[in-house]
């Protein structure tokens, strides 16, 4: 199980849905038909919505709900509560068809993570619908202890689909896992093809970095920040510290008081992913709050986090 940072709280209102554009097309009419096909598409895939058009953004949720799907932000119900690294506001139903084609494709080329048939067709799927840099919006996914994410670029053939599972670290315990990445790309004749060498940036040296070590002593593991998938296409590298021994107030990677350290920004150019020591805020948007309380004041953001610029 992925280490949680222990300031994580409830989810609240969301800043970012996307809208469908004006021409919608049916649920059978798929508006990027330069899309691979395999013989998978006979394995119900006709059930599952296909991803409309879209031109701007919108209201929370509405593309979401345009596919079928149920959405929260306060209240559970009986969609259960968000799971992990959906804070916020997540929604259940059919996953579009299109990224469940290249699920079933990455099932069938890496039978070891875990995306069965019975996952992708489930009905009551964990989604978001993300703005990306492509004409087709991004889809963000959470199934169990798997969380999956498009990344789209100029045209289909760009969009790659990275996928999360938990690697343990350290001593191997349950406390200590964190997220390992693998990158997927979906070829012409449908199938799936790993190319996480060659469109994920040299880790080389991340172990490493420098934490001005007055608190490297008590440092925990090294996280990949998943949080914000929802939101944005950038993750966060950070080294979590014990809060009753934070680092000095002058360490230069460290934020949040100290009890993070800053590691490295990942981020998706629209063709691969590169790494980034500071981000403007539209690459980090803040967590949503609920009325009563100050913008970014909710987990992961903090006031003095230097790595954000405006």
């Amino acid at each position: 199980m992925q280490r949680t940072p222990t300031t994580w709280t409830a989810a609240a209102l969301a800043l970012m849905s996307i809208a469908t554009s004006c021409a919608q097309p049916s649920k059978d009419e798929d508006p990027h038909p330069t899309e691979a096909r395999s013989p998978r598409d006979d394995l119900g895939l006709a059930s599952l919505p296909v991803l409309p058009a879209f031109e701007h953004t919108s209201a929370m949720f509405t593309a979401e709900r345009g596919l079928g799907a149920k959405c929260t932000i306060f209240e559970q119900g009986d969609l259960g509560p968000p799971p992990l690294n959906m804070g916020a506001g997540h929604c259940r139903g059919p996953m579009p068809r299109h990224l469940a084609r290249a699920l079933l494709a990455i099932n069938a080329s890496a039978p070891g993570l875990g995306i069965t048939p019975a996952k992708v067709l489930d009905q009551r799927t964990h989604f978001r619908i993300v703005a990306g840099q492509g004409q087709r919006a991004d889809v963000f996914v959470v199934m169990g202890d798997t969380t999956i994410r498009s990344f789209e670029g100029a045209s289909v053939n760009d969009t790659l689909y990275a996928v999360w599972k938990p690697h343990a670290i350290g001593g191997g315990t349950s406390g200590d896992d964190t997220y390992a990445r693998r990158v997927f790309r979906v070829t012409q004749n449908g199938n799936a093809q790993d190319v996480t060498a060659s469109v994920m940036p040299s880790m080389v040296g991340l172990e490493s970095h420098p934490t001005a070590t007055a608190g490297a002593d008590v440092a925990g593991p090294h996280l990949e920040d998943l949080s914000k998938l929802s939101l944005t296409s950038t993750t966060r590298w950070i080294i979590e510290h014990d809060p009753e021994q934070p680092l000095p107030a002058n360490d230069p990677r460290g934020f949040d008081g100290g009890v993070y350290s800053h590691l490295t920004f990942v981020v998706w150019n629209g063709q691969r992913f590169v790494l980034q020591d500071r981000v403007m805020r539209a690459q980090w948007p803040c967590m949503p709050t609920t009325p009563d309380k100050p913008t970014c004041s909710r987990w992961p953001d903090a006031k003095d986090d230097r790595f954000i610029t405006n």
